[in-house]
């Protein structure tokens, strides 16, 4: 598990406090809690990803991804040629799911903002560009 500062995580280039932004807070045990419960709910999510029909080459979004959301179960939907792009607010748990990520899911790109500000977001904020989101 990361060792987090003290202190609040904050967003520099948004002044944001993610501790503002989720209600739970930003905690190593959080963020264990945030890691079981995506163990816990993958069958439950995975079949409701079955229903809604995703498709090779779609691209999704994971707001508030934490440190893995549903990265995995929107990649193995959408590729080849798709692409996923996981949003949160607190820069470790970013870090965590770009870790998760590159651990062999394909497309997915993940970044530190503010999912209730989501609609100004640029290409250029997005690792990878191609688009907007």
């Amino acid at each position: 598990m990361m060792e987090r500062p003290d202190g609040p995580a904050v967003l520099p280039e948004q002044g944001l406090d993610a501790n503002a932004v989720y209600t739970l807070g930003s905690s190593d045990s959080e963020t264990a809690r945030l890691q079981r419960q995506a163990d816990e709910l993958r069958p439950g999510n995975s079949a409701l990803l079955d229903r809604v029909g995703l498709r090779p080459g779609q691209s999704v979004i994971d707001l508030g991804c934490g440190p893995r959301g549903i990265l995995d179960l929107l990649a193995e939907r959408v590729s080849p040629g798709g692409r996923v792009v996981g949003v949160d607010a607190d820069p470790t748990l970013i870090t965590m799911a770009a870790e998760f990520a590159a651990r062999g899911l394909n497309g997915v790109e993940v970044m530190a903002a503010d999912a209730r500000h989501t609609g100004g977001l640029a290409t250029s904020q997005v690792s990878g560009g191609g688009g907007g989101i």
